[in-house]
């Protein structure tokens, strides 16, 4: 009987296309789940037990070769209630150690005891052990006597840099290829065959559930519910709750408390959770919601400067039970300060932080001890009570919506389907897009938004200039940032329209800098034109404008990404609409015939040749989707036709390099036709001390952090998979981080918007899985290759140039994602993606006007 079932459920070739959607899309999420944890956990840990009178941090310097410098340092918290713990530090085992430095943390007073060092891996198994007489003191260290087994020493009296050496004899190295299998063995393969089953039954268990119901709305509810009660089941599992009630006086805008935690792999710029403060005399409650495999957390209770009144502070559950709450009225070895605070007071009515005058980033250490570990590592069975509500709401919340459906069914699809929603709707959110947007570039102040002086500078050379400049022309110099480089090496296009731009309205509007953010605001309110005049065949054009308020963002100020995107989003509406004057051009009788849509769409590939360069992706995937639909053809067009279609692709060619090269040749040739060599001497003379090329290369612990990483040693895998400060300050930025990337939502809202991303990108999968053909359906695996190959080059360019997580360098995946979907049935872009059009929209407008334009700092 259950095999019977079986076969009629893999009966249907559609079912059965699911199916084989569910397997890859398996593969992947435990592919990447395996991936990550191998990153992560390749590596072994310097182990110190010690006792120390005091909690602080302590760190230990590697040298693999490069003397000790501040990128190759592991952190670790000590706990300071005077018994004896293990202090572990983190440390690749890909690398060869000469020489390595205990930094203790600075204490006040009171004796340190150091009684075992060794290095072992993550089973505990000793690779290393280092005798006690291997340790020396090396700086601010008073007293250090060796006996009974024990290192008892003390600080110097203010000492804010103690340090102890470990002599190295030889150069410690491991079995890397030992340590790996083990990894492989016993971590990374267990996690990708549990991860892979366990998404895959729940594939298969989903769509038999939705395989069940003719109706596919009413089979696509059920399913949702069965998502959101797993959903909530699985959140409860691995996730608890910081709570905090506290009273701010915090002065700067968008005050905002942030709470980052370690998993086991140290602090990360990452792995934080943050929330908006109110000032006043009134305490507030604020919730962060945490992992439950938390080791130690630090608490930022403001970001800028201020007084803060901390009255009560728990890790609970999410029904509020107390899993941990930290004393406050008295002193202990949980609750520290960390940076940036004057004053830090335990009273009877909480803890009183002030911090220091011109604090950017104060910090309170909290340190959880064993048994608080233990409980909150727990996982425990949501109560019954708890189980039976999220049953019962989920339950009457998927009736109510199934008699909604068959109820008004016809009057829905009507209503969706109808003029109001498809045509006047979207114009008027896009209208509301607008005008948040023009309100940003009126009342923001100066100097609030990235770079925005330094592209200033460089359209203020074409106010009176019709040519690119050479290198060592004098007025290139009052465009140089910091880093020796002015935007006019990049022979953008932009600079040279804005200025000529702001130079027709400087007889209207006086600002400078308003008549450039006008610029932007103009090319928004054209691509609403283009959309409004055939918004009912182009909803794909709306969703790439609703997907993210950064887009909106990006357009309220001015910089180099607005006119790439706006050109990008152009070619993208050539290829969408089919009536747009190319695809006219490309169906169309002979070579000349309505022969301007070829030079329209030469002309745009051309001028955003002359743009950003990491759109080149974006023409590289126009360029693979006009080969596979000639190679894919099989035969059905006569090969007079395609001939034609050659020829004009090579007529849109011609026009793309006769708009790109003529700059590019004179550019060549006003500096001599070596324009790199000079790029170079001209940085090394201009640029700052910490930018500059010379010192990147002779004293890199000097230079700029995020400067050539890859030169330095970094590893690839190190910035995307190691750490997760570059993936989720990407995809922050991506969706929504303001100002000099400093103004955050909630990290409610970024993780709703994230679930309803994640399950808009499913749905998307597996329509797609079950719809389209075998040449439709390589178009889309093609889309979703070239979007990680967008990422992959915002990673590499991160790596290898400067290291810029910024959600901007993402953006070529939205025209990118838009030209593939236009591949999917029309019947799913003009029902399914208008409705995730309003859904997205109303996410970007909260973020916009409730984050962006009130923490904004205003002008004047």
């Amino acid at each position: 009987m259950i095999s019977g079932a079986k076969r009629a459920f893999f009966a249907e070739r559609k079912i059965r296309r699911l199916f084989w959607a569910a397997v890859a899309l398996a593969i992947m999420i435990a592919g990447w789940n395996a991936l990550l944890l191998a990153a992560r956990e390749m590596s072994v840990f310097v182990r110190i037990s010690m006792s120390s009178p005091e909690s602080g941090q302590a760190a230990l310097y590697y040298d693999v070769g490069r003397q000790f410098n501040s990128r190759h340092v592991s952190t670790a918290r000590v706990y300071g209630d005077g018994q004896f713990h293990d202090v572990k530090f983190n440390l690749p085992f890909l690398k060869r150690y000469y020489n390595l430095r205990f930094d203790p943390p600075s204490l006040s007073g009171g004796e340190s005891v150091i009684n075992k060092v060794d290095i072992v891996d993550r089973d505990g198994r000793t690779l290393h052990h280092f005798e006690l007489d291997r340790l020396k003191p090396a700086h601010q260290i008073s007293t250090f006597v060796m006996a009974d087994g024990q290192i008892r020493f003390f600080m110097a009296d203010k000492a804010n840099d103690p340090q102890i050496r470990i002599l190295v004899d030889q150069p410690i190295g491991f079995d890397r290829l030992q340590l790996l299998v083990r990894l492989l063995a016993k971590q990374a393969i267990p996690e990708f065959l549990v991860s892979f089953v366990v998404c895959l039954l729940i594939f298969v268990a989903l769509l038999y559930i939705w395989s069940r119901w003719k109706d596919p709305v009413i089979a696509t509810l059920v399913v949702l519910a069965v998502v959101f009660l797993g959903w909530r089941f699985y959140d409860d599992y691995t996730s608890v709750y910081f709570r905090l009630s506290m009273q701010s006086a915090a002065t700067g805008y968008g005050a905002a408390a942030e709470l980052f935690y370690d998993q086991g792999y140290g602090l990360s710029g990452g792995d934080f959770v943050i929330a908006r403060t109110r000032a006043g005399d009134q305490f507030h409650d604020y919730t962060f919601k945490i992992p439950r495999n938390v080791r130690y957390l630090r608490l930022d209770p403001m970001t800028t400067a201020g007084t803060v009144l901390i009255k009560s502070m728990a890790i609970t559950d999410r029904s509020g039970n107390v899993l941990k709450a930290f004393p406050l009225h008295q002193a202990g070895p949980e609750v520290g300060a960390e940076n940036q605070i004057k004053v830090f007071e335990f009273q009877d009515e909480g803890l009183k932080v002030v911090t220091e005058e011109r604090a950017n980033d104060p910090q309170i250490s909290i340190m959880l001890d064993d048994a608080a570990k233990e409980r909150i590592h727990a996982h425990p069975v949501p109560p019954a009570r708890t189980i039976l509500a999220n049953l019962f709401g989920t339950v009457a919340l998927l009736v109510a919506a199934i008699v909604l459906w068959k109820r008004y069914r016809e009057s829905m699809v009507r209503f969706i389907e109808g003029p109001f929603f498809q045509e006047k709707l979207p114009l008027i959110y896009l209208g509301c897009a607008l005008g948040v947007i023009l309100a940003m570039a009126f009342i923001s102040g100066l100097d609030v938004h990235p770079d925005e002086l330094g592209h200033a500078n460089s359209v203020s050379y074409y106010s009176d200039a019709w040519l690119p400049p050479s290198i060592d022309d004098p007025k290139v110099l009052e465009t140089i940032s910091g880093f020796g480089v002015s935007y006019l090496f990049r022979l953008e296009m932009v600079y040279f329209l804005a200025g000529k731009f702001a130079s027709l309205l400087s007889g209207v509007i006086h600002e400078n800098y308003l008549r450039l953010r006008l610029f932007n605001g103009m090319l928004f309110l054209l691509l609403i034109l283009m959309v409004s005049r055939r918004i009912r065949h182009v909803p794909l054009l709306v969703w790439g404008l609703v997907l993210t308020p950064q887009a909106w963002y990006m357009f309220s100020y001015f910089n180099g990404d607005g006119f790439a995107f706006f050109i990008a989003m152009l070619i993208a509406g050539q290829f969408i609409d089919p009536d747009s004057i190319t695809r006219r051009y490309l169906g169309s009788a002979t070579l000349w015939d309505k022969w301007g849509g070829g030079v329209l769409c030469g002309v745009l590939i051309g001028s955003l040749l002359l743009s950003k360069m990491n759109y080149y992706l974006y023409i590289v995937f126009i360029l693979f989707l006009i080969g596979w639909d000639f190679v894919s053809d099989g035969g059905r067009t006569p090969w007079q036709d395609k001939l034609c279609q050659f020829k004009k692709w090579a007529l849109v060619a011609c026009v793309a390099l006769c708009v790109y090269f003529p700059p590019v040749l004179y550019d060549h040739y006003v500096n001599d036709f070596n324009k790199d060599e000079k790029i170079s001497k001209f940085v090394e003379q201009h640029a700052a001390y910490p930018y500059k090329p010379s010192t990147i290369k002779e004293a890199p612990d000097d230079s700029y952090p995020g400067l050539y990483l890859k030169t330095k040693g970094t590893l690839w895998y190190e910035i995307f998979l190691e750490n997760s400060y570059w993936r989720n300050l990407s995809f922050y930025s991506f969706l929504g981080l303001y100002g000099y990337m400093n103004l955050y939502a909630d990290s409610q809202y970024y993780e709703i918007l994230s679930l309803f991303l994640l399950g808009m990108i499913l749905f998307i999968f597996f329509y797609a899985a079950r719809t389209l053909d075998f040449k439709e359906g390589a178009v889309f695996l093609m889309t979703c290759l070239f979007l990680i190959l967008a990422i992959g080059q915002s990673t590499y360019v991160s790596w290898a140039g400067d290291f810029q997580p910024q959600g901007r360098y993402l953006f070529p995946m939205i025209p990118i994602a838009m030209v593939g979907l236009s591949r999917l049935p029309m019947g799913f872009q003009k029902q399914i993606i208008p409705c995730c059009n309003l859904i997205l929209f109303v996410f970007s407008l909260t973020s916009f006007a409730f984050y962006a334009l009130l923490f904004i700092p205003k002008i004047g």
